[in-house]
């Protein structure tokens, strides 16, 4: 299946599992081209390269372009067993599409200890998308979205923490002491940003203080765009990756804002 949204093309290897070629594939299709489309107007650009959508069942992840050629399209892994469960297809695309938008292809295979940072902002770019979706697709006459389908984003998008995080307690989640938790895995996160093991798991706080300031000003997520265009073999604190960013952005457009953001989230 091709799909030739406003953000650029892309192809659903339907064929790479038997369970991505059951239920409405045109339906399935659209919820695909709208997530994408959701979180490239937020960045304010399309695509850099187009898409190429497969089965991977051990986990969700954005692999290497597809050749040398300007054109080779980007390859994303999905683990979801079925295109129609739109809640976990979307919250999985989102996250890779961000890592696409946010010029990983320049540092294919570098773990930094900073990488935490990206992992957090692309939890937050599913939540966003999730939400932003649910309100977009629950305030739409169009007959393609199910009730049953909204209520599931919605569910979803409430209740992420709790279905990705299990060994974390709600009240884990909620806690309101941001910098005292990050001092306190800061080591952990460094050293594995995609670590496991209950709260150490960088993800399942940040974001719960970023997605909403993004869902109020959507406009931040522009300066993700200039992630990764630095030397994308310097392994910095995150004090440094901050900086740097900040740097960068502002040379570009002098209006970037969320790495000060994320400093006084973390008060570091």
């Amino acid at each position: 299946m091709v799909i030739k949204c406003s953000s650029g093309v892309i192809t659903i290897e339907t064929s790479s599992y038997d369970g991505w070629q059951d239920g409405d594939q045109p339906a399935n299709g659209r919820a695909i081209e709208a997530a994408v489309d959701c979180l490239t107007s937020a960045f304010g650009v399309g695509l850099p390269y187009d898409l190429v959508l497969g089965y991977r069942p051990e986990s969700p992840i954005t692999v290497a372009r597809d050749g040398l050629s300007p054109k080779a399209p980007t390859r994303i892994g999905l683990s979801v067993e079925s295109l129609s469960l739109w809640n976990q297809l979307i919250y999985q695309l989102a996250h890779e599409v961000f890592h696409v938008l946010s010029n990983c292809d320049r540092s294919w295979g570098v773990i930094k200890q900073s990488q935490w940072v990206e992992e957090a902002l692309a939890e937050s770019a599913s939540i966003f998308v999730l939400r932003s979706l649910d309100r977009d697709w629950r305030q739409s006459s169009h007959q393609d979205w199910s009730n049953q389908a909204r209520v599931s984003l919605s569910m979803y998008a409430e209740a992420n923490h709790l279905i990705n995080y299990t060994e974390a307690t709600e009240a884990e989640y909620q806690t309101d002491d941001l910098p005292s938790y990050f001092s306190a895995w800061r080591d952990k996160l460094e050293a594995d940003p995609y670590i496991k093991d209950g709260p150490a798991r960088a993800c399942n706080r940040l974001p719960g203080y970023l997605t909403p300031i993004l869902m109020d000003e959507p406009q931040l997520w522009q300066d993700c765009r200039h992630l990764n265009l630095w030397d994308d073999l310097d392994d910095d604190p995150v004090e440094v990756y901050l900086d740097k960013w900040q740097r960068y952005g502002s040379d570009q457009s002098n209006q970037v804002r969320l790495p000060s953001i994320i400093r006084g989230l973390l008060a570091i």
